[in-house]
């Protein structure tokens, strides 16, 4: 399932279609869903909350009364729902969560109405279009009347009928037809304060809430909500991800993982990429797990600290060894699912032209070729030595397109104690025809301290695979 423009759509596996659901949802709002009760549930902080049961749609279905919510999770047997808005108040650090279901339903503790009727010196209040027996208000309850002279928050005592209920405290005045709400399932992350929440993970057996610049942990049966120590947030909810131990996030200053007792900054090695991510980017990465190892993030377009640029940049962490490595896609990465298919896990891609691409399979992205480009930075004689280089040997398996260009670094000038070092990358001289090739330095550009040396291919032939590499130069006391 994906959604696109206003409507979720559904893919048809027997008949190889795009079904569009009978549903109208806001433009460019971001939907979330999650599966509960045999059910797929979608919010998107601006229209009804729905579900669906496989063949039809509802926004009433388990979801009467339910808060409009902008991220959704499941957990513990309960969907939980994070930035909500009840009667068309934005709470923007508030978690609320479903009752325990019963005979495969749910409720949502909460009852809101327009047609409060109240006495004044009394605490019952009355209204007839309410059902806050069906609803599952609970003594104790806050209570809310949001309009009329009784204005205020106050606190269930009683729940009399499907229409009354009777508050601990008695009203100021008489009054009919006021606003109210009243409900008690939730509970606030901190403040607002310009840090909202930005999405849910789940670690440790315990509901994780993301906010920009916190994170927080929850525990339903202990009922107790806990920050972690120094943890940043993120701006990304789709760049929450699980893998073994850990919940990957992505904040502006780096990639961090946790495993619910504090969060470490694991990007040290690529922040030239991570400090690449453009401003109307940060919260638009996508984050997925590939060969069950590597955990993958969209970043976007990004522009190097020495001007190179990838386009559509995905970095990719091996959990096994601790390396990253960037890739980069035709197609801009809006969302990203894993979906068994014979029980083997296969990632697919939507992209912002309403397609859906299944990564890692054949040779192509469609009609375009695959890029592939990886570099090594060498100072072959040391950091005190000045180098002539040469040429540069490769043995390379299926690599008929490959080239190679580099960077000297720490070139000598003709002013004393004074280096400087290419921005620019200079083409070597030379093709991959065979198994064992030789790529030749510019005679007059070739002495330096040290080089960097890329290789570059982009192709629909079959994977390549560089067996070895040697670099013949000369070199000079300093």
């Amino acid at each position: 399932m994906a959604v696109w423009a206003v409507a979720p759509v559904i893919y048809n596996s027997t008949l190889g279609t795009w079904e569009k659901a009978p549903i109208t949802l806001t433009a460019a709002q971001k939907a979330e869903m999650r599966t509960f009760l045999d059910q797929m549930f979608l919010v998107n902080g601006t229209d009804s909350n729905y579900s669906f049961d496989g063949s039809t749609w509802s926004s009433t279905r388990n979801l009467s009364d339910s808060p409009i919510g902008m991220f959704i999770e499941r957990y513990n047997v309960r969907l939980y729902l994070l930035d909500v808005k009840i009667r068309g108040t934005r709470y923007a650090s508030r978690v609320w969560f479903s009752d325990l279901p019963k005979n495969n339903q749910i409720t949502w503790g909460l009852e809101t109405g327009t047609d409060l009727v109240q006495t004044i010196s009394s605490a019952v209040v009355t209204s007839a279009g309410s059902l806050f027996k069906t609803r599952n208000i609970k003594v104790g309850d806050p209570f809310t009347i949001e309009t009329g002279t009784n204005a205020g928050e106050y606190v269930v005592q009683s729940i009399d009928s499907e229409i009354q209920i009777t508050l601990t405290t008695t009203v100021a005045a008489s009054a009919t037809g006021s606003s109210f709400w009243v409900g008690g399932n939730y509970f606030d992350v901190d403040t607002d304060d310009g840090d909202t929440g930005k999405g849910f993970g789940k670690n440790s057996n315990e509901l994780l809430v993301f906010k920009r610049n916190s994170l927080w942990r929850f525990n339903h049966k202990a009922q107790e909500q806990r920050q972690i120590k120094g943890a940043v947030g993120t701006t990304a909810r789709r760049s929450i991800i699980n893998l073994g131990d850990y919940t990957y996030y992505y904040h502006p200053t780096g990639v961090y993982r946790t495993a619910g007792t504090n969060s470490v900054l694991i990007s040290n090695a690529i922040e030239d990429l991570i400090e690449g991510v453009t401003a109307a980017n940060q919260t638009e990465i996508v984050a997925w797990v590939e060969d069950e190892n590597d955990v993958c993030m969209y970043l976007g377009d990004i522009t190097l600290r020495n001007g190179d640029t990838i386009s559509n940049c995905v970095i990719a962490f091996d959990t096994n060894n601790e390396t990253w490595s960037p890739r980069s896609y035709p197609f801009t990465i809006r969302a990203a699912t894993v979906w068994l298919e014979s029980n083997i896990p296969s990632v697919y891609v939507g992209d912002d032209a309403s397609h859906v691409n299944k990564l890692n399979t054949g040779n192509a992205f469609g009609s375009n070729d695959i890029p592939f480009s990886v570099e090594k930075t060498v100072f072959p004689a040391g950091t005190n030595a000045i180098c002539t280089f040469d040429r540069y040997r490769v043995t390379v398996e299926n690599g008929p397109d490959l080239t190679f260009v580099y960077k000297l670094i720490h070139i000598p000038t003709n002013t004393e104690d004074r280096w400087i070092s290419d921005l620019d990358w200079h083409p070597m001289r030379g093709t991959s025809d065979g198994s064992r090739s030789e790529f030749h330095f510019d005679l007059n550009h070739n002495r330096a301290n040290g080089v960097t040396i890329k290789a570059i291919e982009s192709s629909k032939s079959a994977g390549l695979l560089i067996e070895k590499g040697t670099l013949y130069y000369s070199n000079e006391a300093d």
